[in-house]
């Protein structure tokens, strides 16, 4: 898989029925760690959550939908360069949600919920 500095490293990725689990790094030089607080560089929240909409259509196949909520959002640890990661995308069918966590060192980083809706 291709590194373009505005996605992580991605390293594996495991499906189990509903579910879809990517393991990935932070590159030192993603570029959205530049300006994001010069003496503590970490992932932004909008980036982590960038991340999870850009894999949902991996979980779901060719399926079209919008992002129609986020809701339970909580972020938990810092996403700091070098990091290793596991993003667990598990979809809910009969109420049109993904349920996402992304953790590194098993500790939450973030996780929530997104509603979907078919276009």
């Amino acid at each position: 898989m291709m590194h373009n500095k505005k996605n992580p490293i991605w390293l594996n990725e495991e499906r189990q029925e509903n579910k879809l689990i990517l393991t990935g790094i932070v590159p030192e030089d993603l570029v959205y760690l530049k300006d994001h607080f010069a003496m503590f560089p970490l992932v932004p929240g909008v980036v982590e959550l960038q991340w999870v909409a850009e894999n949902i259509p991996r979980l779901l196949g060719n399926e079209l939908f919008e992002i129609e909520s986020i809701k339970k959002l909580k972020f938990q640890k810092f996403l700091r360069s070098n990091d290793t990661f596991i993003l667990t995308l598990s979809w809910q069918k009969e109420k049109q949600r993904v349920m996402f966590s992304l953790t590194t060192n098993n500790e939450n980083c973030a996780s929530g919920m997104m509603k979907l809706q078919q276009c």
